[in-house]
């Protein structure tokens, strides 16, 4: 079967296709966890830029049903009101699935909101039964909280993919403040860019 065929679309406006990872459940908490990153990156504090992400929701994703914006709040409720408790991190995060990780992820990075508590979040976050995925969003939510200094660099550098990851963060930035493929009238000042990125 082509790749174009058994794409599924997602239920995140405009739709999105691929080839891999196709279940929509995936692509909707993937997109939802970017939004929640967004508001860590901009906002101040964790728990009012998580509040803040997820009131934006739902008027950003039309297949957001009440049912799922309501366990997501009451994740963040739940971790302002009974933090880092690994029996409701268990009943959040119950399974291998995308959107089990996202509201794990959110309860485990509201249960630690501090910047000095970034190692034990993820800690905590790996003890859920799919604990690497939880451990992930946590990380994701409390990197862009706090920055990248703020998780361990001990844990970090054994990441598989660490150095393809930071190469890839700064690349996306560069390429968003400093355009270094070039554009429409200007040429691209990195001779590499489109060895790296064909097709773009």
């Amino acid at each position: 079967m082509p790749a174009r065929r058994a794409c599924r679309r997602s239920a995140w406006p405009g739709g999105s296709c691929c080839s891999t990872h196709g279940d929509g459940a995936a692509h909707s908490a993937a997109a939802r966890a970017t939004v929640l990153v967004h508001h860590c990156l901009t906002g101040n504090g964790v728990r009012d830029s998580l509040k803040a992400g997820l009131s934006a929701l739902p008027s950003l994703d039309r297949g957001l049903t009440d049912d799922e914006h309501g366990r997501l709040t009451a994740a963040l409720r739940q971790a302002v009101a009974q933090p880092a408790d690994a029996g409701r991190l268990t009943q959040l995060a119950p399974d291998a699935t995308a959107p089990s990780a996202l509201l794990g992820g959110l309860y485990a990075a509201a249960s630690f909101p501090d910047r000095t508590d970034v190692e034990t979040a993820l800690r905590f976050a790996a003890g859920a039964p799919s604990g690497a995925s939880v451990a992930c969003v946590t990380g994701a939510l409390l990197g862009a909280a706090h920055g990248v200094e703020a998780l361990p660099g001990r844990l970090m550098s054994r990441h598989e993919l660490a150095w393809v990851l930071d190469t890839l963060a700064r690349d996306l930035l560069s390429e968003a403040t400093d355009s270094p493929s070039g554009g429409e009238y200007v040429g691209g000042w990195d001779p590499n860019w489109w060895n790296r990125y064909p097709g773009g």
